[in-house]
């Protein structure tokens, strides 16, 4: 799916919004606020930063929450899909007390 015109999207928006429109577009079906909070705290290609950073695009403070503009997050997950998940069990998990 591409990712909406900017227009269409809201002017900022809580790591929880982010990740329902990452659900949304389909970047990613599995995307939670925590999932997405995750990601700016290690990936260095996070494209926002607090105050000072450096960083191309700014937190701010709403509330208690911090918002950002959504739209180079969505670009960051289109361009770059988050990989290394775990995925499903290859073999049934036996019950506790076998070996």
């Amino acid at each position: 799916m591409t990712l909406p015109d900017k227009t269409e999207l809201p002017t900022s928006a809580s790591f929880e919004e982010i990740a329902a429109l990452l659900r949304q577009y389909d970047l990613d079906p599995n995307a939670t606020g925590d999932s997405v909070r995750y990601r700016a705290r290690t990936d260095e290609l996070w494209p926002i930063g607090n105050e000072g950073s450096g960083k191309r695009y700014e937190y701010r403070r709403v509330g208690n929450a911090r918002v950002m503009p959504p739209l180079p997050v969505l670009r960051l997950y289109e361009a770059h899909p988050r990989t290394g998940r775990r995925g499903p069990d290859k073999k049934p998990r036996k019950p506790k007390g076998q070996k």
